[in-house]
């Protein structure tokens, strides 16, 4: 056997290597380091997103010839704010980003996705873009990475008593309430959606998402790509 460790004069072991972290204080340091949500720091930061976002709303308005100020006008935004989009330096909520991709004829993923991907595609939830959303408590991912896709997948992640709603786009949609519980208005008719409940409606009807419960709410969901 082992000599003990030598104790100090106070009786305590002079060996401090292994000396444990009050509870107290470790439980304290835990407390401080936010909550992950869904897919954790492991989503692509918003700026990333906004960069590559900006980039393709200027190509596209370059190849239509068209200003900022008739872009703005078409969709109901500021000329300042569509700039400063497409510089990257601002966010914009999905139901702006709808607005613009609907004018344009294309999807989001057509603004975010890539084209460098195979025709069978794995998207691991490490590499799905976070579309902000403009609602505190509400994320929003893209679960296709290619924009040819006939449809756009997506997950809505929704906190208590959160929602997302004045969304609009041209394509079909179809939902599946994944956890919890979630009310889902399609123009002036309500639908409560409880796990594995789904939903579908045609598109250009305005929708929102609510979650008035006191538990954390998930949609998976697609939108067909118009004209598929």
């Amino acid at each position: 056997m082992s000599p003990p460790a030598p104790r100090s004069k106070t009786g305590r072991s002079a060996d401090r290597t292994h000396r444990t972290e009050p509870a107290s204080r470790s439980e304290a340091r835990r407390a401080e380091q936010p909550a992950q949500a869904y897919g954790g720091s492991s989503v692509l930061p918003d700026l990333t997103t906004r960069n590559f976002l900006g980039s393709r709303l200027k190509a596209l308005r370059s190849a239509k010839g068209l200003t900022l100020q008739e872009v703005a006008d078409a969709t109901g935004l500021s000329r300042t704010f569509v700039g400063m989009v497409e510089q990257g330096k601002s966010e914009i909520a999905v139901a702006r980003l709808l607005r613009i991709a609907d004018f344009y004829g294309v999807t989001i993923h057509d603004l975010v996705g890539t084209e460098t991907d195979p025709a069978i595609e794995l998207v691991p939830l490490q590499i799905a873009r976070k579309v902000p959303t403009g609602e505190p408590g509400v994320s929003l991912w893209l679960l296709a990475t290619r924009s040819s896709h006939i449809s756009q997948p997506f997950i809505v992640e929704l906190a208590p008593h959160t929602q997302l709603d004045g969304l609009a786009h041209s394509g079909d949609e179809w939902i599946v309430c994944a956890e919890g519980t979630t009310r889902v208005r399609v123009a002036e008719a309500e639908h409560d959606l409880r796990l594995g409940d789904s939903l579908f409606y045609p598109g250009r009807l305005t929708h929102g998402y609510f979650n008035h419960g006191d538990d954390p709410a998930r949609i998976v969901g697609s939108v067909v790509r118009l004209g598929s």
